[in-house]
């Protein structure tokens, strides 16, 4: 499925969550993410995040930077609404399989025409 800019709210709804301008510039438009330090975003606990970032500043930039920004949840989205041969989820890292899996349910749920997924063990991915 091509995602557009009419489907962001029905997906957002699906997920419960509202995106990032730059997760949906990502989904619509291919656009590639933007470095975002965590400490700048409102969401989050942002005085606990700024003094992880405080404690990870090199002297040049914060090794946070670009990290809880949405790339993964984008992803997931992305690739759950693909339209591609079936994917098998057993390549992913447990918790991103796990993560994955739960996008995936949602937005089947709510009716979305989702990616076929398969279970298989590879020789690398138990």
């Amino acid at each position: 499925m091509r995602i557009t800019k009419e489907a962001i709210p029905l997906i957002e709804n699906a997920l419960g969550i509202k995106l990032f301008p730059w997760q949906v510039d990502y989904l619509v438009k291919n656009e590639p993410f933007r470095v975002v330090c965590p400490c700048l975003i409102k969401q989050f606990d942002t005085k606990r995040i700024r003094e992880m970032c405080m404690a990870g500043f090199d002297g040049k930039r914060c090794r946070y930077i670009g990290r809880m920004n949405g790339k993964t949840m984008a992803y997931c989205i992305e690739n759950a609404l693909f339209d591609g041969e079936p994917i098998n989820v057993r390549t992913y890292a447990s918790w991103q399989r796990y993560f994955f899996l739960d996008i995936w349910r949602k937005l089947r749920d709510a009716g979305f025409p989702v990616r076929k997924i398969k279970f298989e063990r590879t020789e690398n991915h138990a």
